[in-house]
């Protein structure tokens, strides 16, 4: 019996029972109501429910701390289908200026999404927590577990709510950089519905939805229903995005697997393409002919469904009940390589066993052997593709009871389901590939060097035959290869990830006014909560070690539960009845709370914060907290096991320095070596293990801001606010490079060396109980442990700012205004001990989110009688790129640390257009039409010498979007 399967159906019945109970007791009520001549007074027993982000006190906004609103009316005026899109729209959020599809924030293979502000951490170190109507959801992922907000339907959403402020005084783990709070409506009245179409170059969307309500004089229930599909961009869709960025003044990314392959005889600098009769061109990558551009999604395909359920009933005068249920799904799919092949080929006069049948030498050149770099894609006929689904659900249940006029207990339990999965479709098994060019399972057809498999394994198939053997010398059309040969490249290569993710959340919270104080009443909550977060991952992968049985199946339950308890204060000091000169008001607020986690132990975390209004419309506010992320299950693992838990040959190339590693001089591919010798080459070849690390602990933050804001009484409609903000964010979660963790004290330990080469016995000690996913090469001379660890250090401070204003006239009306995040420092440290070194104004270094100053984006509204246009516009600053491609090399002292160099990126600027009108005088029904163009100019990315293939070559896939232009035509009806 499946119980994951059963627990789904718990899950979905919940829901479903929920409803069932809820909606008959509302319609009672809504009769009684009726009866007792009410019904034409629907506000006179009505429960407004007031969510409120930042504070456990009801109706209590956030003291101290800066609240980043994106209202109802400014979402309708985009054509956003998601709340990825949505985000896009705050600058202290990073990425504003991306694609917003796919995967963003995670390097998940299941494409989440995960919002960071400030860009505080790296893609295991997330700290920005992500809620819904104030409660936490599913976590999403295959390796990490990340909250993704996409699950809720775009025209459910009243508002989205960010809070760039440590808070886990309220909310607990993950919320160091801040919390982002997605409201949903509270109550609908009628049926909308809305669709839209976007056209693109080579690029296109549609979106329908549906939401539909009623509200009674005790409650109301609403319903949300949301479709999306938006297409691929293939990699040959932007002239910018190539593997060969010569052109631009950059690299050529290409390589020389083509189709049919290309020889390179053995002894020869040259290499000779099909048809194997013009003369050679060097071996150098500027010359690289090929690329699998054509076969290259940049992103993915996205299809989302996504459903809400709301209902509120208020029973008694003093009892009132709620439920709301979400479902969700979303499938990507992105195209990708079948993969490529590089291998020595034997011909006569080689070992004959080795001979392959079909091979091929150039015209005038007589080799025993050669090394063929191949891209079968041609020849398999076959697309390959990963697929990857995310799909989620959750049902929450509340309760509200008023002890009396002041004081309220307030009850919820959540039960939610996050279940993510990927499958690479149509992919190369290499070593069958290997096994079929040269009889063995490695490149160079050494069959005197053993192959190492946990222990000493040779996996050979000799003698080649024609049966048995590839031919990558001929087109598709008059390749010799058999029928069985090509079906075994893809038949074992059968991949598969899943990870589900359970929430089971119980709450509960006492609050009310404790006494009253000249100056109001002094507001406290108290509470409990018990949430546990079990997962379940599935691992099925092609080891690549041979044949279709070298496979490996993973199983891993990660068991998680955290007992905890807060408390909270709201302490009046000063009021305006007083008549102090320049204090109206000043509110101090006390918050803290004790979490218990089962897996690394308990942590506690204070706040304080205060608000002093000087005069009516200007205030001071300021916060200090301690905050923390407790590292994500899949990092710890179980048992040393994780889905990303692998041992094999090292693929990490690095400098050694001598003085700190004198061992390293006795290896003999160093000798001649004085102050640093290269590790990770053919000569030095290593292991290295992935993965889990069960003695990861906390990630903390230390937060303080200041602020004020301005909304002047002489002056309506204009709203102003200013933030300058600190956060130093200490032990985040990452695998440490090792041109930097070698020179740390820290985790100098993290990389290990054997002269004379690694014994049987020092390689099982170091793979422990990690499967083995590549074929190691004896010797080995060293081992390197790769695993995630605590050695992410950041101390980061700047300034978030917004001005808005709108006024009326008897025609329509005139607003806008800016929003703003500028960053004045971000400085980094890997590991404790280690050297502080500045990224501020870089991208693209040591798996860290970018941190770009200054992000702006500015709008402007003007509303005549029908008519609606609003302009936005989108700014990026300069920066500069610190990736591994860079054409300027990145200047370091001699400990790795970074000083200068990197390539001047200039900024990016986009303009947004939205046009409505309102059909309301033509035709009965609330109906709107509307234009929506996103990078109104078609401005292309920056250049930036950067290369991932499925992310995007020749652009920062962080700072700017591959899209384009996009024009969206739609509408909105009420009815």
């Amino acid at each position: 019996m499946d119980i994951n399967r059963i627990k789904s159906k718990l899950l979905l019945s919940t829901a479903v029972a929920v409803i069932a109970v809820t909606v008959p007791a509302a319609a009672q009520a809504q009769t009684a109501a009726q009866n007792s001549g009410q019904a034409g007074n629907p506000s006179a027993q009505q429960v407004e429910e007031v969510v409120v982000t930042g504070s456990s006190i009801r109706g209590v906004s956030p003291i101290g701390s800066n609240l980043i609103t994106v209202n109802r009316d400014s979402i309708d005026k985009t054509s956003i289908q998601t709340v990825q899109q949505l985000l896009k729209t705050v600058p202290s959020i990073t990425g504003m200026q991306s694609s917003g599809q796919g995967g963003y924030g995670s390097s998940d293979a299941a494409g989440t999404n995960a919002p960071t502000i400030h860009g505080l951490g790296g893609v295991s170190s997330n700290s920005t927590l992500v809620l819904i109507d104030g409660h936490r959801i599913p976590n999403s992922g295959i390796i990490r577990s990340l909250g993704d907000p996409n699950l809720i339907p775009t025209n459910a959403i009243e508002r989205l709510e960010v809070l760039p402020d440590g808070s886990s005084s309220i909310y607990g783990s993950d919320a160091v950089a801040g919390v982002v709070n997605v409201i949903t409506r509270h109550s609908f009245s009628g049926l909308e519905l809305t669709g839209q179409k976007g056209f693109g170059d080579q690029y296109d969307t549609y979106s329908l939805g549906v939401i539909g309500g009623r509200a009674w004089n005790s409650g109301s229930v609403l319903f949300a229903y949301d479709y999306s599909n938006r297409s691929s961009l293939a990699v040959t869709a932007r002239n910018f995005d190539r593997s060969n960025q010569i052109p631009r003044g950059g690299n050529n990314y290409g390589n020389f697997a083509c189709s049919p392959a290309t020889i390179q005889p053995t002894g020869s600098s040259l290499i000779y393409q099909y048809p194997y009769t013009a003369a050679g061109i060097s071996n150098a990558q500027a010359n690289a002919p090929c690329n699998q551009d054509s076969v290259t999604d940049l992103l993915p395909s996205e299809i989302r469904h996504a459903a809400m359920v709301k209902i509120q009933e208020q029973v008694t005068d003093r009892l009132t009940l709620s439920a709301d249920a979400v479902y969700s799904i979303r499938n990507n799919r992105q195209g990708q390589p079948v993969g490529t092949i590089t291998a020595r080929i034997f011909g006569p006069g080689s070992n004959p066993a080795q001979i392959n049948p079909f091979y091929v030498q150039p015209v005038g050149v007589n080799a025993t052997s050669e090394t063929v770099r191949f891209d079968p894609s041609n020849l398999l006929g076959t697309k390959s593709y990963i697929s990857s689904s995310v799909e989620s659900m959750y049902a929450n249940v509340k309760a509200e009871y008023k002890l009396s006029d002041t004081w309220q207990i307030t009850s919820f339990m959540m039960a939610g389901l996050a279940t993510s999965r990927t499958m690479p479709i149509g992919a190369l098994c290499n070593s069958c590939a290997l096994l079929a060019l040269n009889g063995t399972t490695n490149t160079n057809g050494v069959t005197t060097t053993p192959s190492i498999v946990g222990s000493t394994v040779t996996l050979l198939n000799t003698p080649l035959t024609s049966a048995n053997a590839l031919d990558p010398f001929n087109p598709a059309a008059t390749n010799r290869t058999s029928p069985a040969v090509l079906a075994g490249l893809l038949a074992t290569t059968g991949q598969f990830q899943q990870n589900r993710q359970e929430l089971l959340q119980y709450n509960i919270k006492l609050d009310g006014t404790l006494l009253t104080l000249p100056a109001g009443d002094v507001k406290v909550a108290i509470g409990g909560e018990y949430v546990s977060t079990p997962s379940h991952a599935t691992g099925v992968n092609n080891l690549n070690l041979g044949p279709t049985v070298a496979s490996s199946v993973l199983n891993v339950n990660y068991p998680r539960n955290v007992r905890s308890a807060y408390g909270e204060i709201l302490l009046p000091v000063i009021s305006e009845d007083m008549n102090i000169p320049l204090v109206r008001r000043l509110d101090l607020n006390v918050s803290g709370r004790y979490d218990d986690y089962s897996d690394f132990g308990a942590t506690a975390n204070p706040k304080f914060a205060a608000n002093w209004e000087i005069i009516e419309g200007l205030k001071v506010r300021g916060s200090i907290a301690r905050s923390f992320v407790a590292p994500p299950v899949g990092t710890i693992g179980v048992n040393g096991q994780s889905l990303d838990t692998n041992f094999g040959a090292s693929n990490l190339t690095f400098s050694v320095p001598l003085n700190r590693y004198p061992t390293a001089r006795l290896i003999p591919g160093c000798a001649g070596a004085t102050t640093t010798c290269t590790f990770g080459t053919t000569a030095i070849p290593g292991m290295q293990i992935n993965g889990s690390n069960p003695d990861l602990k906390q990630q903390t933050g230390n937060t303080w801001s200041v602020g004020a804001d301005y909304a002047p009484t002489f002056l309506g409609g204009l709203i102003a606010s200013v933030t300058y903000w600190h956060n130093a964010f200490k032990n985040g979660v990452t695998s440490p490079a090792p041109q930097v963790a070698l020179q740390s004290d820290g985790f100098a330990s993290l990389l290990q060396i054997y002269p004379t080469g690694a014994t049987p016995a020092q390689m099982a000690a170091f793979q422990g109980n990690r499967p083995q996913t590549t074929i190691l090469q004896s010797p080995i001379y060293f081992s390197y442990d790769f695993r995630n660890q605590n050695a992410l250090n950041l101390n980061a401070e700047g300034i978030d700012a917004d001005i808005h204003y709108q006024t009326e006239f008897d025609w329509g009306s005139i607003g806008g205004g800016l929003a703003t995040s500028f960053m004045t420092k971000f400085d980094e440290q890997v590991g404790t001990g280690g050297a502080v070194f500045s990224v501020l104004n870089r991208s693209g270094f040591n798996n860290t989110f970018p941190s770009v100053p200054l992000n702006v984006r500015t709008d402007l509204n003007v509303t005549y009688k029908q008519w609606s246009g609003t302009v936005y516009v989108n700014y990026s600053g300069p920066y500069t790129y610190w990736g591994a491609n860079v054409i300027n090399p990145v200047i370091t002292t001699a400990a790795g640390i970074p000083t200068g160099g990197g390539d001047h990126v200039t900024s990016y600027t986009t303009v947004d257009l939205n046009v409505s009108y309102d059909l309301g005088e033509i035709i009965s029904a609330n109906t709107s039409l509307f234009v929506d163009v996103t990078n109104l100019f078609d401005r292309s990315p920056n250049f930036v010498s950067n290369y991932d293939a499925n992310r995007g070559m020749g652009y920062d896939f962080f700072q700017a979007s591959p899209i384009g232009r996009v024009v969206t035509v739609g509408f909105r009806a009420k009815l």
